[in-house]
Order: C-alpha cells, then sequence, then structure tokens
C-alpha cells in the first residue's frame, strides 16, 4: 500500500510540474483513500460516517401476549340509590385468563385489543343470604352463604404507556366488556347435621352484559390492575341490591 501511495504522489509531482498549471487538478481514489493532483499534493482520507446525522427510526410493532388477572373484590363508597350488596371479600373473586394483540406504533406507546374469559364470584354472608334467598329452604335449614357466579367471554382494548423501555415500566388504562353465557347461585346450608351446597340457575336476575374501566401499572411481565363496573349486574326489579364495582389484582402476562 505504502509503494502504490509513493508512486502515486511521484506521478502527481511529474505530472504538475509537465502540466505548468498550478490550478489544475485531478482526483485518484485508492481503496479509501483519494489523492488530489494538484500543487500542492494533498492525501484526503475517506470520512468514517459514525451516523450522528442519521437518527434511529422506530419500526412498528405487531406481537401477542397471553395474560392470566387474579383479584378480589374490595369495599368503595356507595354513592347509588341501589343498596349495596354485602360480601365475603375473601371469597369474592375473579379469574380471567386470555391473548392480547399489541401494536405498538411508537418506543413509548402500544395499543392492546384483547379476547377473554372470566370466572367471576361474588359470596355474601348467611345473615344476607337468609333473608334474600332466590329458592325456598326448609325451614330448620341454616344459610351459610350465597355466591353469584357468572363465566364470561369478554373484548378488551387497552393503553400502554411506557414510563421506561429497558427495563419495561408501564401504565395501561383501557375498557373491557363481558358477556356471561353462565349465570348461577350456589347457596351453602346446614340441615339435619349435614352440609349441602345447592346450585341454581335464574337467568331472569342476572344481567347479561358488563362493561367497565381499567388501570395497572406494571413492571416487565407482572402488573397490579384495577377495574370498576360501570353497568349493573341484576335486574332490580327482581333483586334490589348491587354488588361492589371495584376488584384489585395481580395480572402475570408472558
Amino acid at each position: 500500500m505504502r509503494r502504490i501511495v509513493l508512486v502515486a504522489i511521484c506521478a502527481a509531482g511529474f505530472l504538475s510540474l509537465s502540466a505548468g498549471d498550478a490550478g489544475a487538478q485531478t482526483d485518484i481514489e485508492i481503496g479509501k483513500t483519494t489523492i488530489r493532483l494538484q500543487s500542492p499534493v494533498e492525501v484526503f482520507p475517506q470520512k468514517k460516517n459514525d451516523g450522528a446525522d442519521s437518527g434511529k427510526v422506530f419500526k412498528l410493532r405487531m406481537y401477542h401476549t397471553h395474560f392470566l388477572r387474579a383479584g378480589f373484590t374490595v369495599p368503595v363508597s356507595n354513592y347509588e340509590p341501589t343498596p349495596v350488596m354485602p360480601a365475603v371479600f375473601g371469597d369474592s373473586y375473579e379469574l380471567e385468563l386470555g391473548v392480547t394483540e399489541w401494536i405498538r406504533p411508537l418506543s413509548r406507546y402500544a395499543v392492546g385489543f384483547s379476547v377473554h374469559y372470566a370466572h367471576r364470584e361474588y359470596c355474601t354472608p348467611g345473615e344476607f343470604a337468609q333473608q334474600n334467598l332466590g329458592r325456598v329452604y326448609p325451614e330448620s335449614a341454616y344459610i351459610r352463604s350465597q355466591a353469584f357466579l357468572t363465566d364470561n367471554i369478554g373484548l378488551g382494548i387497552y393503553n400502554r404507556i411506557f414510563l421506561s423501555v429497558r427495563p419495561e415500566i408501564f401504565v395501561d388504562l383501557g375498557v373491557y366488556g363481558d358477556w356471561a353465557w353462565l349465570k348461577q347461585f350456589r347457596v351453602r346450608y346446614s340441615y339435619n347435621d349435614s352440609r349441602v351446597r345447592d346450585r341454581y340457575r335464574d337467568g331472569t336476575v342476572f344481567l347479561p352484559f358488563q362493561a367497565g374501566v381499567y388501570a395497572a401499572i406494571g413492571y416487565q411481565c407482572f402488573s397490579i390492575y384495577c377495574r370498576y363496573r360501570l353497568t349493573n349486574m341484576f335486574y332490580h326489579p327482581k333483586l334490589p341490591f348491587e354488588p361492589e364495582r371495584m376488584s384489585v389484582g395481580i395480572v402475570i402476562e408472558l
């Protein structure tokens, strides 16, 4: 390489002397080096592209995640005219399994569309159940508890805002809707020194469609969520009570 450069420089000097014109110039490229033939001879190495003037462009991403949600009913202030149905909070819960398709047009924002199956259970104490039963039991029966169970198919739309990309820390805000395809009551009672569990259905009491709002804060694949139901669960002329509307829990997303 040195020999080639030396020969090129000698040739440049010879051409510059024979041309007799100091203003004439010719560029010769050898590999990554440019030799300018003029008087005096100048050598310009090729500039490296350090990427300083080329900004990074985030490419649209589409991906899906599977999730499992588990939460419990929590009490909130009652602001509606319908009386709130008392709850056994440790036994009032929800389990949800589903998949979310995410569209991420920006590095710090994504929108998701989910499909899920949900099982929700709302348990009331025996004192309340004794006075608000949908079925007749023996007079000597001691009602221990009554639960309202629904199995649902639902959809959700969520906005995910990334507070940090690495590691991923995010906030989810969205809405959901459920359709209850199975609605039933479960009554536990004691009768003649035996414990009995009875299940029955009464579709005239439950309202099948439920909808509400959803919020969560998460780190990587774990989140803590809060859900608030906006619609009524029961047909009030049949059952003039309304269960607690809020639930909180955790999400595992893979």
